[in-house]
Formats: C-alpha cells, structure tokens, sequence
C-alpha cells in the first residue's frame, strides 16, 4: 500500500497542492503538534492506527457502474483526513484525540465513500461506537 498522507502535506506547504486557508492551518497545526508531541502534549501520532485506517478504506469496493467490484483508492487528501482522524491518539487512554469531523467538498469528490469508510470503520474497529450520518441538499 503506497501512503501518501506525509507526501500530500510537504505538497500542500511548498504550494504544490493549492488549497485553502483553513487546510493550511490544519497541516501546520498537525505538523506543530507532531513537534509537540514528545513532551507533555497530551495525544501523539501513530501511523499505525493511520495506515491500518487508510487500508480498510482501500479495502470498500465500488458497487455500481463501469467500475464495479474494483477496489477504490482514496485520493491523496482524503489519506490526509483518514490518517489524521484516526492517527492521533490520547497518550493516557489511546483514544482518538478527533471524534468530530466536519468534511465540506464540491459534488463528485468522494463524499458518500468517505462516510462509508467512516461508518464502517468506526463500527468494527471502535468497540460500542454509534455511528450517525447527516446530509442536506441544497437546491440552487
């Protein structure tokens, strides 16, 4: 399994990747904590718990149309927002430190197979999780 998360974050801060404000902060934010980290900051990073996450992604198959039952590969940035999800943990209980995610993308951009991954990962890898689902249609 090639891991692209680390990748996408050097492409994001060099401006490879163009994004906006708030994932910058969100990759500097992550970088500084990463620092933080081995002192008393209380949550660390595993890429353990964050590629075993981006691996049970790889692992959803698309269920209709022309690529039916291949499997997907989730884009670079969505392998930053997995690992990050379910990367950080609490250094006194190894709890994920996120338990929210707010995920705001244009139409088309693997929405519907990140909240299945979510879903189903959260369900068979958090231990009595409950997993709700939102979503709102906005007629233009």
């Amino acid at each position: 399994m090639d891991y692209k998360y680390n990748e996408y974050m050097s492409d994001v801060l060099s401006g490879k990747v163009t994004v906006c404000r708030m994932v910058k902060l969100a990759v500097k934010r992550h970088q500084k904590d990463l620092k933080e980290s081995s002192g008393a900051f209380p949550y660390t990073f595993s890429d353990e718990h964050a590629q075993n996450a981006i691996a049970f992604f790889c692992e959803q198959v698309h269920t209709k149309g022309a690529l039916a039952r291949q499997k997907l590969k989730p884009e670079p940035w969505q392998q930053w927002v997995i690992a990050m999800l379910y990367g950080w943990r609490r250094k006194d209980n190894g709890k994920r430190r996120f338990r929210r995610v707010y995920l705001q993308v244009a139409r088309k951009n693997g929405k519907t197979f990140f909240a299945s991954g979510v879903g189903l990962y959260d369900l068979v890898s958090e231990p009595g999780s409950e997993v709700y689902s939102a979503a709102r249609m906005v007629a233009a």
